[in-house]
């Protein structure tokens, strides 16, 4: 099975996202005098990457994404969680920083999964039965009509 080099590329800042999500959920910031954590700025780029993933290569693709996506962050969240279990140095005085960031790392991977996993397969399947009604035609209308439709149940 040949893959190409765009779809790994796709597919590691995909993972590269979602490990940029979890690291910076307790990382709060005011924007236009809203508080958020620091990786909702990123996180939306994943739903761009598997609707892409969804029209261009088909459904099958893009939920090897997802499945790709929750492992990879489960290893990371695991390796995280063992990382700072393991004793700092005296002389590095910054080692309670690093438990402080990444101690609820896992915390954060199992909260946001149930939401996440749900959330992107729903979301790949209804573009894919789209695209089959719509014959392939119409991409960026079907597009912005489904993302408003969905962005306001949430």
């Amino acid at each position: 099975m040949e893959i190409k080099k765009s779809v790994l590329f796709l597919l590691a800042f995909y993972v590269a996202l979602l490990c940029v999500t979890v690291s910076f959920a307790n990382d709060f910031n005011e924007f236009f005098g809203l508080i958020l954590p620091g990786g909702i700025y990123v996180f939306p780029l994943t739903f761009i990457i598997c609707d892409v993933v969804s029209e261009v290569y088909g459904y099958k693709l893009a939920s090897l994404f997802i499945w790709i996506g929750i492992i990879s962050e489960l290893i990371f969240a695991s390796l995280s969680e063992i990382i700072i279990l393991i004793p700092h140095p005296d002389f590095f005085i910054h080692g309670a920083d690093y438990t402080t960031v990444f101690s609820p790392t896992m915390r954060y991977v199992l909260a946001g999964m149930a939401g996440f996993f749900v959330g992107e397969f729903i979301n790949i399947y209804l573009l894919a039965k789209w695209k089959i009604k719509l014959k392939g035609r119409l991409f960026i209308i079907m597009k912005y009509l489904y993302d408003c439709h969905r962005t306001s149940f949430t």
